[in-house]
């Protein structure tokens, strides 16, 4: 891999060439668009992992790549595994609300065994909580306060046992940072669990709080769905790039269907797209001298579970994959930015190589129909995105990897999520940009 990327210095073409026109020419947006309208549709019930939704999401996948005669390395095409039901989370019952995993609360604490319900358990804000000295309570909600300006440290040595936080400020970012505090603390007794503020009305002095989360014997089956395309050259076929994509979402919640279709069906189909695209070239031999994985995660929206699992079991050796390009909720274009040109944001390229977020700008400068937003790329920025989508299973073992984001919206994880909403245009011109950049890497 070293050497790989010590060649991306002499590697400088700013010119494509006839056939990676002809073959950028073939991605289709009605094609996209026919994609999401089966994965959008209420009929896949939000694609929820383990749930029959996802189930039938899985196999629309396997039927693809059916279709287009890819190669597989599974018994067709799913890599499937087990999830215990911690890691997908029971529901919590607070002051009479139901309030949905990784939805509306969250926690990175072993609650395997964790059975708790109070209705005395005590309110204290967190100006006040500071101000004490020793916490004379085992079960604490603490309220009025935002993520970022919480001193974990504090409370983790409190004597408290059971924390639950209602903080104002949150998103899947604060689990990440959590879920990367907590291992590096892993002796930590305390429970703690997140809750959103905005689903919760008020705290009262006196709480009603249930949760239940034992492990089920049987846990929740699941499949990430991959496929591959062997290269051209008798030597460089040994290494992989991975264009990935998850395939779940949020499921029914209150008898209401979460479609997602820009997250991340649009992700998705983007996916099959390049897939066909690329089965096409392989036809004349012109696929590129590395081997491509496609694979679609499931399990993202409950903490990036697919992407993590198949990095701990890899169809194919991590040291063989030499590039991740990952593709998530591109869909939608923002009209007060994008007048003249579509944008999306580009993460993560910088983190383990230059040489590779050379080529990628350097792509990105010949192709010129994209304006390429860093915002998110920098680590400073409060929603650290660069930790929450599937790329970041393989940035953390030291695969150069880039995450395409096309941009929150008031839609996000609501049931507004819908195909109507989707510019397929974008979501074609974003794959153009994917297939030139990944193209480029299989043919150095």
């Amino acid at each position: 891999m070293k050497k790989i990327f010590f060649l991306f210095l002499f590697v400088s073409s700013s010119v494509f060439s006839q056939r990676e026109n002809y073959f950028l020419n073939l991605i289709d947006s009605v094609k996209i668009k026919n994609h999401v309208a089966v994965l959008a549709h209420d009929s896949l019930q939000g694609r929820n992992t383990g749930e029959e939704g996802q189930k039938k999401a899985a196999h629309y996948l396997q039927k693809e790549f059916r279709k287009l005669k890819m190669d597989s390395l599974t018994d067709g095409y799913f890599q499937k595994f087990v999830l215990n039901d911690n890691q997908i989370g029971a529901p919590l019952k607070f002051n009479k609300v139901i309030l949905s995993p990784k939805v509306d609360f969250a926690s990175f604490s072993d609650l395997s065994d964790f059975s708790f319900s109070t209705k005395k358990i005590k309110s204290i804000s967190y100006s006040d909580f500071k101000e004490l000295e020793l916490i004379p309570f085992k079960e604490v909600i603490i309220s009025n306060v935002k993520f970022k300006d919480i001193n974990m440290d504090l409370i983790r040595n409190s004597n408290i046992e059971f924390i639950f936080i209602v903080i104002d400020d949150f998103n899947t970012a604060v689990f990440e940072v959590e879920k990367l505090y907590n291992s590096t603390k892993k002796e930590w007794r305390q429970k703690i669990i997140y809750i959103d503020s905005k689903k919760i009305k008020r705290v009262k002095k006196k709480n009603s709080l249930n949760i239940d989360n034992k492990i089920l014997d049987k846990g929740v089956e699941t499949e990430n769905v991959i496929a591959y395309i062997p290269g051209s050259d008798s030597k460089l076929k040994e290494e992989y790039i991975v264009i990935s994509a998850h395939y779940d979402h949020l499921g029914i919640k209150n008898e209401k269907v979460f479609n997602g279709a820009d997250d991340n069906a649009s992700g998705t189909a983007a996916l099959l797209e390049l897939a066909r695209v690329y089965k096409e070239a392989q036809k004349t031999n012109e696929q590129g001298k590395r081997s491509i994985l496609f694979i679609c995660f499931t399990g993202e929206e409950h903490g990036l579970l697919g992407s993590e699992y198949y990095a701990t079991n890899p169809l194919i050796a991590l040291n063989k994959t030499v590039a991740n390009f990952n593709i998530d909720m591109i869909g939608r274009k923002d009209k007060d930015v994008e007048k003249e040109k579509f944008s999306v944001y580009a993460i993560g390229s910088d983190k383990i190589s230059m040489d590779f977020h050379h080529h990628h700008e350097a792509v990105v400068k010949s192709f010129g129909k994209l304006n390429i937003d860093y915002t998110y790329n920098d680590p400073k920025n409060k929603e650290r995105l660069y930790y929450r989508s599937d790329h970041y299973n393989f940035a953390k073992n030291g695969i150069p990897s880039i995450f395409y984001f096309g941009g929150f919206h008031e839609d996000y994880h609501k049931i507004t999520d819908d195909i109507e909403k989707l510019n397929f245009t974008k979501i074609a011109t974003i794959s153009q940009l994917v297939f030139l950049t990944s193209y480029r890497i299989l043919n150095l």
